[in-house]
């Protein structure tokens, strides 16, 4: 949908958002619950926006049978229930910060436009890290980070039911897709270019979600670069190198990580941080003082290190894109009604899990190498615990790594990995971070038990007491 082309704003306050997804549209919509008359115009490059990116591999792997399912607005519905103007299909190629215009607008046919703005918010994201290799455009080579880019691989599936594929970076996304392409009853091959634990954990940790791999059928390649992609006679992939293996391969996904989509700041004269991401501050402003970024194209701040860090998460870019969207609002109503505080985002910790075939992993906060490297004495503790007691007819193991400082016992970070009804565990361990609790005060809290759920000694109680012993 194109909509209006115009670029004078009227007598209406304008704020443009470029992109459409999750930061992008919480910043609009909360924009508009606090200025019903504020002028929103939201540019989204692709077809889709505020979608579930972390469900495509069930649209992948046919659970879901149409993307519709991942999406709660269309443009429609965006302009019809929110009175947020949704432009899909409008790819922005500048900005102008000194003349607050979003210059070089390109639409889906192909017009150009320039459009003021009187406060701009930048969610533009992050892309997939596509690697300069051999054969990396051929037919049948895949990333996977955009809802289209999943709709794709779907229909690739569903139209040539290839039978090997090689996923090139095992890290969430990449353990995420091969389980899906294992449900469409392909032989995945994982390959990890180094000989590093999985998903940043703790060896003992890395070990369970190795395992699970294994036993569904993943062949798993350690310290394996990949180095060339080959095509067979048909001009498709047919095969990938990686480490010293040729592998046969009918479908390559590439999932070896993501960059921020800072292009359009950086070449406008925004200050960029760690990672090359936009740098902001708690507010999502950026060096420009009438633009604001947030989301997978942003530095957060690190609730351990208190120091900017780019991390992407789905929860935080919602989070910092209604703090942005907030913060440019209220820049644009005045000092009346104003309140005394503005909206601040309060860091992230980097909260994760995945469910690995029947593992269950999760992390939060700093591992062990990170505390080091953020000058932590740090050391971590081990713990292999039941996730329901022993006679319980259901459980099983589960293994908690505690991160901590030697010194005051503050906690870093943790991990856990292991049977059904681990991962959400994560969830205790990472209010603890949030709230900058200690050892020993973790090892006191009052958790809930009954043999459904837990032993009388929670895990996360166990591991704490070990922890508290280790320092």
């Amino acid at each position: 949908m194109s909509g209006s082309l115009n670029i004078a704003r009227g007598d209406r306050r304008r704020l443009v958002v470029v992109g459409g997804d999750a930061a992008g549209m919480s910043a609009a919509t909360q924009a508009r619950r606090l200025a019903p008359d504020l002028e929103i115009v939201v540019l989204e490059a692709g077809p889709y926006i505020s979608y579930a990116a972390c469900g495509i591999s069930l649209l992948v792997d046919g659970s879901l049978s149409e993307p519709a399912l991942l999406t709660a607005l269309t443009p429609q519905s965006a302009r019809a229930s929110r009175n947020i103007d949704v432009r899909s299909g409008h790819r922005v190629q500048a900005l102008d910060v000194r003349a607050r215009t979003v210059a070089g607008v390109v639409t889906e046919t192909g017009e150009g436009f320039e459009l003021e703005y009187d406060r701009l918010v930048v969610a533009t994201g992050a892309r997939p890290v596509k690697p300069p290799l051999p054969g990396v455009d051929l037919p049948g080579v895949f990333t996977v980070r955009s809802l289209q880019d999943g709709v794709e691989l779907r229909a690739e599936l569903d139209a040539r039911r290839p039978g090997r594929a090689v996923v090139a970076g095992a890290g969430f996304v990449g353990i995420d897709l091969a389980q899906a392409l294992r449900a469409r009853s392909l032989a995945v091959t994982l390959v990890k270019d180094s000989a590093t634990p999985l998903l940043g954990l703790e060896p003992e940790l890395s070990a369970v979600a190795e395992e699970s791999l294994v036993r569904h059928g993943c062949l798993l390649l350690r310290d394996a670069p990949v180095y060339g992609i080959d095509a067979g006679p048909d001009s498709r992939v047919s095969g990938v190198r990686a480490g010293g293996e040729q592998l046969d391969a009918d479908l390559v996904v590439l999932a070896v990580g993501v960059r921020p989509c800072a292009d359009l700041a950086d070449q406008a004269g925004l200050r960029l941080g760690p990672g090359g991401a936009i740098g902001v501050n708690h507010q999502g402003k950026t060096s420009e003082s009438r633009v604001y970024a947030a989301g997978d194209c942003a530095t957060q701040i690190h609730r351990v290190t208190g120091k900017p860090a780019y991390v992407t998460q789905a929860l935080a870019a919602n989070r910092q894109g209604r703090v942005a969207g907030a913060n440019a609002a209220l820049d644009l109503m005045g000092a009346a009604g104003q309140p005394l505080t503005r909206p601040a985002h309060p860091g992230t910790l980097g909260t994760a899990v995945l469910k690995v075939f029947d593992a269950e992993v999760g992390r939060t906060g700093l591992d062990l190498a990170a505390a080091r490297d953020a000058d932590f004495d740090a050391v971590v503790t081990v713990i292999t615990a039941r996730t329901q007691p022993g006679y319980y007819p259901v459980g099983g193991p589960m293994k908690v790594a505690l991160i901590a400082e030697r010194r005051t016992g503050r906690l870093l970070g943790a991990q856990v990995a292991g049977h059904p009804g681990a991962a959400k565990r994560i969830d205790t361990l990472a209010t603890a971070l949030h709230a900058g609790l200690d050892l020993a005060t973790l090892a006191d809290i009052d958790l809930g038990y009954a043999p459904a759920f837990s032993p009388v000694r929670d895990p996360i109680l166990i591991a704490a007491r070990s922890a508290l012993k280790r320092i």
